[in-house]
């Protein structure tokens, strides 16, 4: 196992060899250092999570520091984080526009058209302290000051464990902020709530997919608000109603 150098290989030798561990989030180590391979497994739907890194060298200064840092990033990318410098959406009306990343007016630097932004330089070695270049010290970044996340960015890490497969491997902290509902909503796609959602007097929430909720979760419908709910078992059959009309 030990020198499989990509996500795909690795799970299809999990598949066949130890289907049990197919539904763990797998992050395995290569120990082939030629490979110079970093992967992951990323889809809202990707039925096994993996993550494949090759080994640093020893020989390399602070090889445990570039490890960790290659952890944070191949996590970024599981929950939905782009490379700033070659990956991340530069059109500046697009709904998943980094705006507190790479700002809202097009940078001299590259050719790009007045609807979009350019990438920031990248490498291992550049300084985002230096003027000269435009590298930052984002985790997505690929640079050694790898160390930020922006509020957009920690928005998609907070999607992904609602929304995408990844809330399978997630469980929600004790005693979260209440969850309120306040205009009428419709959920017609699998999720997870970690915390106590609440329907507005005068809203209507309409569930029409299978959701999931914390053991300690509650729906809670306030006066004149209204909820369109069945829960039911993975077979269809209804089993109960997880609601509190206030």
């Amino acid at each position: 196992m030990a020198y499989q150098t990509s996500p795909e290989t690795f799970n299809q030798y999990l598949v066949d060899n130890y289907p049990d561990r197919t539904t763990n989030y797998n992050y395995h180590l290569c120990l082939n250092r030629t490979a110079n391979f970093s992967g992951n497994t990323f889809s809202y739907n990707w039925p096994h999570f993996t993550i494949v890194t090759v080994r640093q060298n020893d020989d390399l200064p602070h090889h445990l520091y570039a490890l960790a840092l290659q952890m944070a990033h191949e996590f970024g990318h599981n929950f939905g984080l782009d490379h700033t410098y070659e990956q991340e959406e530069t059109t500046i009306s697009d709904p998943e526009f980094l705006w507190d990343v790479f700002g809202t007016m097009t940078q001299t630097w590259c050719n790009a058209p007045t609807t979009q932004v350019c990438y920031h330089d990248a490498s291992w070695d550049c300084d985002p302290f230096d003027s000269t270049n435009t590298c930052t010290n984002n985790i997505m970044g690929g640079t050694a000051y790898s160390r930020h996340l922006s509020a957009l960015q920690c928005g998609r890490i907070q999607r992904a464990l609602q929304v995408s497969s990844l809330r399978h491997f997630a469980y929600g902290e004790e005693n979260p902020p209440d969850l309120h509902i306040t205009r009428n909503q419709l959920v017609d796609y699998s999720r997870s709530y970690y915390q106590n959602v609440i329907v507005d007097s005068g809203v209507t929430l309409t569930i029409s997919c299978q959701v999931e909720m914390s053991p300690n979760a509650r729906l809670i419908v306030r006066p004149a608000g209204v909820y369109l709910l069945r829960v039911t078992d993975g077979e269809g059959k209804e089993y109960g109603r997880k609601v509190t009309i206030q």
